[in-house]
């Protein structure tokens, strides 16, 4: 969340944008994240596991900020 608030700050806003979190996610999780065998084998790395994790994330609609 710090790096996402840095984010936007940096681009002079003092709101936290869902694009903020999303640009912000991979550098933060991937060090975060360690494969098993499995997906090694797979040739699945940190990145690609948070990239399916912001696919799977849906953006908040209008209702979500009443």
């Amino acid at each position: 969340m710090l790096g996402a608030k840095a984010r936007a700050v940096t681009r002079g806003r003092l709101n936290v944008s869902t694009d903020d979190i999303r640009q912000m996610a991979k550098p933060v999780l991937r060090h975060r994240l360690i494969t098993n065998f499995n997906a090694d084998a797979e040739g699945v790395d940190a990145d690609a596991i948070v990239e399916k994790l912001l696919e799977a994330v849906k953006e908040p609609g209008p209702e979500a900020y009443r």
